[in-house]
């Protein structure tokens, strides 16, 4: 057993811009049981013919790094310990198993504790997972009290890709103990790790493992887009399910299938570039895209909320620090840093001029906040239409709470606390979650008004008016003693121009999980009394407006709103309160059930506002009265603002 911990002095990068580290694993075939014992060597990131795959796997938190888990690296034919998860040395017993002997994996191959090191590596992700001869995706053991990774696999190649029979796996009895085993992988936690999205969509070809079982990501993909377009049209499968008694009766079984971080990486992955004749590949996504649309996607390093998609957008592609390049460039050889500077200015402005695609600085010295506030700004002045200002509307940040107490240092002044400004939105506004459980996504808020880019559903600012030239952004550390609790904290403010439309009157409660509470249809009652004006568009205000593919609403919804409400005070003696999610699961009229799914989406956490001059909407739950409605130039929709 080593001893003594490896060094990366023993295979320290000459020019990390440009050079990388590969993992060579001793005695391939070996039985698992065997220790891993493997060296580090060198290798140019451009140029020679790549036989090593890449590893694809989720960290987890690092404190889950077991010292006493190591694998055995040989420098000088002396065996140096280096200590790794317990899934990562299973991975790798598991690929050496199957004679794979050379790795990329992230872990291992760049000094976690470097981050100059970091900063130049992360722009060659594209490059490492691109040119790999193949990506391998380690979903973990198979085994305890995790899915059957042997089932789900072979029903996947046997019985939903086997499309003469996919019918009655779906309509007739369906295999439960499958179909289970399915649902549980899909909720691993691997599919939610937020690299991933890179790193399968970059791979030439991807290969699942789970324990030793393994399918291809092609075999994988196919299955899961078949299983989402059939339950999210028409929620057969979740009626089926519902009379297994084994799994309780429970209505929507699936969840919200198309809302799970895996059919999320199905569908946009596929869609992410477009692959030419010649090999080349076209990227077809903006980064605010991406970022907006993989909310549900996480990273231990809350900076890699940017940096894990910026290979992958149309608009961006990473590129380390200023003064690093220059570093990478020997820039010894300029005798005058100024004219290095301009030219380096010169030579990065003209690639950009003449195509999409903007450098975008990897830093990971940079404080946390001023890589978000990087990215709004990125998103507003590159957008592509006149909604410039809609990724103010947009949850897309971790929790910010993970900031909470962190303390950075901002020029002269040392130990700030870090914050994030209220128009930066955390992730915990999604529309959907893991339910606590893990099983199955969820509904947790309303879904976004604005949708993602470059859908526009409203137009609050006007067709062609845009964010002006008025746009700035701003910090600062507040000083103010007498107050601990924001003393010494970091600030960000952006300016923009607009309008006061109007301001908050009444509020009525907020919807709990989609039900429309009783209290709305009587803020309505007392404005028809006090104005003797008749008020027929409570159902315009349930559905924002709109159907659910974000065009005018169908003539018929109020007929069945009314509907749902007869029914409903049939069952409840008059009870006004209409719960939407009853009517979903167990209603009979599927037009009137679309109808409820549409209303659900657009209520749920939202409260009914009437504003002063009796507009009758919804807004946020953490709304108040006196707060003001605005419309700013750039936003699709108006904004509340305090």
């Amino acid at each position: 057993m080593a001893k003594d911990q490896y060094s990366y002095d023993f295979c320290r990068l000459r020019n990390p811009a440009k050079q990388l580290r590969i993992l060579k694993i001793n005695g391939g075939g070996i039985a698992i049981e065997h220790p891993i014992e493997c060296e580090l060597v060198q290798r140019e990131s451009k140029g020679g013919r790549n036989e090593y795959v890449a590893l694809s796997w989720c960290w987890g938190s690092r404190d889950q790094i077991d010292k006493e888990t190591s694998i055995r690296i040989t420098y000088n034919n002396k065996n140096y310990a280096f200590p790794v998860p317990e899934t990562l040395l299973s991975a790798l017993k598991v690929l050496r198993l199957f004679e794979i002997t050379e790795v990329w994996v992230d872990a291992i191959c760049i000094d976690q504790q470097n981050v100059d090191e970091k900063n130049n590596q992360v722009p060659l992700m594209s490059m490492i997972y691109g040119e790999a001869k193949s990506v391998y995706i380690w979903l973990g053991e198979d085994e305890g009290d995790g899915p059957d990774g042997k089932m789900a696999f072979n029903f996947i190649k046997k019985g939903i890709l086997n499309l003469q029979s996919f019918d009655h796996l779906v309509k007739d009895t369906p295999p439960k103990d499958e179909w289970n085993s399915v649902k549980q992988l899909m909720t691993r936690d691997y599919f939610s790790r937020r690299w991933i999205v890179q790193e399968v969509a970059l791979a030439k070809q991807a290969v699942l493992l789970y324990g030793e079982n393994q399918i291809t990501w092609l075999d994988f993909a196919d299955a899961i887009s078949l299983f989402n377009s059939v339950e999210t049209r028409t929620r057969i499968l979740s009626e089926n399910m519902k009379s297994v008694r084994d799994f309780g009766h429970v209505p929507e079984f699936f969840g919200d299938v198309e809302a799970l971080p895996a059919t999320r990486l199905v569908e946009v992955t596929n869609n992410i570039f477009r692959r030419h004749s010649d090999g080349k590949r076209e990227a077809l996504l903006s980064l605010e895209f991406l970022v907006s649309t993989f909310t549900a996607f996480r990273s231990s390093e809350a900076r890699d909320t940017i940096y894990a998609l910026l290979a992958i957008a149309r608009d961006t592609s990473p590129q380390t620090s200023m003064h690093k390049v220059l570093d990478a460039a020997k820039m010894e050889n300029f005798k005058d840093m100024r004219h290095a500077y301009r030219l380096f200015k010169f030579v990065v402005g003209h690639l950009e001029e003449r195509t999409a695609t903007r450098a975008y600085r990897v830093d990971y010295n940079r404080p946390t906040s001023d890589v978000f506030v990087d990215f709004v700004d990125f998103a507003i002045r590159h957008s592509d239409g006149p909604n410039d200002l809609d990724i103010l509307c947009r949850p897309w940040v971790p929790d910010p709470d993970d900031l909470r107490d962190k303390k950075i240092d901002i020029g002269n002044k040392k130990g700030c606390y870090d914050t994030l400004p209220s128009w930066i939105r955390s992730s915990s506004h999604a529309a959907y979650g893991l339910e606590i459980l893990g099983s199955k996504m969820a509904r947790q808020n309303a879904d976004v008004l604005v949708g993602v880019p470059p859908q526009r559903h409203y137009a609050a600012a006007g067709t062609t008016r845009r964010v002006t030239k008025e746009l700035r952004f701003e910090d600062g550390i507040i000083n103010e003693p007498d107050n601990p609790e924001i003393h010494e904290t970091r600030y960000h403010s952006v300016f923009v121009e607009g309008f006061k439309l109007d301001r908050v009157k009444k509020l009525g409660p907020a919807s709990q999980k989609g039900v429309i509470p009783k209290e709305w249809k009587s803020m309505l009652r007392a404005y028809q009394n006090e104005t003797f004006k008749n008020t027929q568009d409570f159902w315009r205000i349930l559905v924002a407006d709109r159907n659910a593919s974000g065009n005018n609403p169908g003539r018929f919804f109020p007929r069945l709103l009314e509907f749902a409400y007869d029914q409903q005070a049939t069952r409840a003696a008059r009870n006004e309160t209409l719960d939407t999610s009853h009517i979903i699961n167990y209603g009979t009229c599927e037009p009137v059930k679309d109808l409820m799914k549409r209303i659900k989406s657009m209520i749920y956490n939202r409260k009914l506002v009437r504003t002063q001059n009796d507009r009758f909407g919804l807004v946020p739950d953490a709304t108040e009265d006196g707060d003001f409605i605005c419309i700013l130039y750039g936003s699709s929709v108006p904004v509340v603002m305090r």
